[in-house]
């Protein structure tokens, strides 16, 4: 009895081994940033993450063993997704390093928490200011994150295209920025041009996966 017993230990931690293997890599971290915003392919996350379409490949089947992605077929293209328990994951490894890391939680307290510019708003909030129309809601996310889902009622303004639409947003409403997760620098960067501007901004600390992941209203472009 004692030797099943064991062996059943053994088999159940090579498992959770696997899985925490197919964690301990930053280009599959990465990759799983933008899984958790979009499908992706394995030539367009090649792009994304500027490596060889057969290191993506790799990656994928690491984190498909460990149930980490989906994956879908299309004619010749083969889509992936990042699945549900990834997120929770992820979440979970960031919240961990940044308490755990001194050189993680020295990043997040010298440029996060030094710019200062978290909304006051929570998620329940932030969509009752949007219908009261009391703050205006931008997803700098590129284009195509923003189409594959976005907080309702969001705009879709990239970092890249925001200055050249400064004069397209009312200077005296509160501007709220959000992008792809707590420690996106994007929605730092739009915080810091809209103030540059005259703009009163801040940004969510949080981004679509975990608002996804609370059941509140998305839309699809």
């Amino acid at each position: 009895m004692k030797t099943g017993v064991s062996s059943i230990k053994k088999a159940l931690f090579a498992e959770f081994s696997l899985v925490a293997k197919a964690l301990s890599n930053p280009i599959r971290l990465e990759m799983l940033d933008y899984l958790a915003q979009m499908e992706c392919s394995v030539e367009f996350l090649a792009q994304k993450c500027n490596q060889k379409i057969g290191n993506i490949s790799q990656h994928l089947k690491t984190m498909s063993r460990a149930g980490l992605v989906r994956s879908r077929r299309e004619g010749i293209f083969i889509y992936y997704a990042q699945t549900e328990v990834a997120q929770t994951l992820t979440d979970a490894l960031a919240n961990t390093a940044v308490k755990s890391s001194p050189a993680a939680s020295e990043i997040i307290r010298s440029y996060f928490d030094q710019k200062d510019t978290l909304s006051r708003y929570d998620a329940e909030q932030i969509i009752t200011a949007i219908k009261n129309r009391d703050i205006v809601l931008i997803d700098v996310r590129p284009h195509d994150e923003f189409d594959a889902g976005h907080i309702e009622g969001a705009r879709s303004i990239p970092l890249k295209e925001l200055e050249a639409e400064l004069t397209n947003l009312p200077k005296g409403s509160e501007i709220v920025a959000y992008c792809r997760g707590p420690y996106c620098v994007l929605s730092v960067e739009a915080v810091a041009v809209l103030e540059r501007h005259g703009f009163k901004a801040s940004r969510l600390s949080e981004g679509l996966p975990q608002w996804r992941q609370k059941g509140l209203p998305i839309q699809v472009a």
